[in-house]
């Protein structure tokens, strides 16, 4: 019992006494040392008495007990342990792939943190992308041709007063003119639609057409191109560059540009603007436009400043002003002999000077419109195509449009061609012989 006693109650056992001391922080030995801290604690070799712990492993310390493996490391002698289970080692010395760059590296390019020019990366701060060019601005920086799609999506964006860009802009254009890329036509409409006034458009398409002459060899050669080409797309000169210049004015223009052999003979325009100026008889003008130009020559660029000289006095006129139209009919049929389509140009000049001065009287522009259709200057295709025009832009189109409806669909009913209305349910499967038979040959149905 009393060796019981001594070595359950303080006896000098060794065993209790180190029993004693480790569990209630008596005298312990470093031999029998348990450390109680939690596991995520333990990994990390406890601070000595007396000793400061380096700012390197405090730092390691810290993340390592945020849990946080960003800072493992194979630097065992510094923690004064083994490495964790399971926890990734890298080499104290960085590994480098095939092309020299450390796999550590490569893994921030590859989370998108590379400010390198590969696909995907983000640029640095302060350096913005570097902007691509659209095929538009490719091919005027290369003088190559253009494709109706991008002259009108490109010409949106450019800025038409800049004396570089009109020349670049010009020189392809007259590569695509040349190589029926594009129609003289479209150039003039998309130029039109962009530019900040007429005067800018016309100055581009001349300078274009002089650029195409110079392509041509800036000789008699080019000079027919650029004749043949107004030619076959039906364009007058005077129709396409003139706009508001007077006959002077326009002859200057066209000599600065380089396009003087354009001006042919006699200015007719010229010579109508100053006989309307001196308000001279309409037969005396027809007269004098016969002896300059010849009796067949075409003058219909000039049914416009004609159109608006009569419309203008038209509408001001307070008695009967429609016999004014019987007054110059002579001059405006010669004006749209041989291009009966110019007599469009009528209509809108009708259309903006009412608008203009007398919008509410919408008998003035139906008697007007009657009255050109009683003259035969204007029949339902000219009254279709002035009703259809989108380019046109004279004020007062919708107003106008509603004033005439009525008119306009009796002169459609009067020209539609009598035919006998044929069942279309029979017609369809027959659409492939429908020219094999003779319009004699239909059969008449008996009522």
């Amino acid at each position: 019992g009393g060796g019981y006693s001594s070595s359950r109650f303080g006896g000098g056992g060794d065993r209790d006494s180190s029993y004693s001391s480790s569990r209630w922080g008596g005298g312990r030995s470093s031999s029998s040392y348990r450390d109680e801290r939690p596991a995520h604690l333990r990994r990390f070799r406890k601070q000595q008495d007396g000793q400061e712990q380096s700012e390197s492993l405090r730092n390691r310390n810290t993340f390592g007990a945020l849990g946080s493996q960003d800072v493992r490391t194979n630097d065992i002698n510094s923690l004064g342990r083994a490495p964790v289970r399971g926890a990734p080692i890298s080499s104290s010395k960085q590994v480098k792939g095939k092309d020299g760059q450390s796999e550590d590296s490569s893994r921030r390019q590859g989370n998108g943190s590379s400010t390198g020019k590969g696909l995907g990366s983000t640029p640095s701060k302060g350096q913005g992308p570097t902007k691509r060019k659209t095929a538009f601005e490719q091919a005027l920086e290369d003088e190559k041709t253009l494709s109706n799609k991008q002259l009108k999506s490109g010409l949106k964006k450019l800025d038409l007063n800049d004396a570089d860009t009109e020349v670049k802009l010009s020189i392809s254009l007259a590569k695509s003119l040349k190589e029926k890329k594009l129609s003289l036509s479209q150039v003039h409409e998309n130029l039109l639609k962009v530019a900040v006034s007429e005067g800018i458009a016309i100055r581009v398409l001349a300078k274009t057409l002089s650029k195409l002459k110079e392509i041509e060899g800036n000789n008699q050669d080019g000079e027919e191109t650029v004749s043949v080409l107004l030619e076959e797309e039906k364009f007058s000169v005077e129709q396409l560059l003139k706009g508001k210049k007077t006959g002077a004015e326009f002859n200057e223009f066209l000599g600065k540009v380089g396009l003087d052999f354009l001006k042919g003979g006699a200015d007719s325009g010229s010579l109508i603007e100053a006989a309307l100026e001196e308000d001279q008889k309409p037969e005396e003008i027809v007269d004098a436009i016969n002896s300059v130009v010849g009796e067949e020559e075409d003058v219909s660029a000039h049914t416009r400043i004609v159109g608006n000289y009569v419309a203008k006095k038209l509408f001001s006129a307070s008695d009967d002003s429609m016999k004014l139209l019987d007054q110059y009919h002579p001059l405006l049929a010669r004006c749209i002999k041989g291009n009966p389509i110019a007599a469009v140009q009528i209509c809108f000049a009708l259309q903006g000077e009412w608008f203009a001065q007398k919008p509410k009287e919408k008998k003035l522009i139906i008697a007007a419109f009657t009255k050109i259709h009683e003259l035969k200057l204007c029949d339902y295709e000219q009254f279709y195509a002035w009703q259809t025009d989108r380019k046109e832009k004279t004020k007062g189109k919708q107003k106008a449009l509603l004033a005439v409806f009525k008119f306009l669909s009796e002169v459609k009913a009067k020209n539609k061609p009598v035919e006998e209305e044929e069942d279309q349910d029979e017609d369809q499967d027959e659409d492939q012989d429908e020219d094999e038979f003779d319009a004699d040959a239909q059969p008449h149905f008996i009522k």
